[in-house]
């Protein structure tokens, strides 16, 4: 299921993600390599859960990743959102 799957009632989803934004924000003002703020990276073939594990070990420490449905949270310095970032794009690819 995605964040926009019918089945999924507006408000839930809604939650879901709020849900998640918090639990990345108490995480807490942890500052990697001088500057760490939360982005969002929207999926657009594969759900988080799809692509979680493949991502999970290139987050440097300090960092973190979550994800629920089409959304990756992602809090770590830019040169690392940017590796995690290209990798996205190798694995957000359509099924064959």
């Amino acid at each position: 299921m995605t964040c926009t799957d019918p089945r999924i009632p507006r408000g839930i989803r809604a939650t879901r993600v709020a849900g998640a934004l918090m639990s990345l924000l108490t995480v807490g003002g942890v500052t990697v390599g001088g500057a760490a703020e939360l982005q969002v990276i929207e999926l657009r073939h594969r759900l988080a859960e799809q692509v979680l594990p493949a991502l999970q070990p290139l987050v440097e420490p300090g960092g973190t990743l979550s994800g629920m449905d089409s959304l990756l949270l992602v809090r770590t310095s830019p040169a690392n959102f940017e590796q995690i970032r290209q990798a996205v794009a190798a694995l957000d690819r359509p099924l064959r």
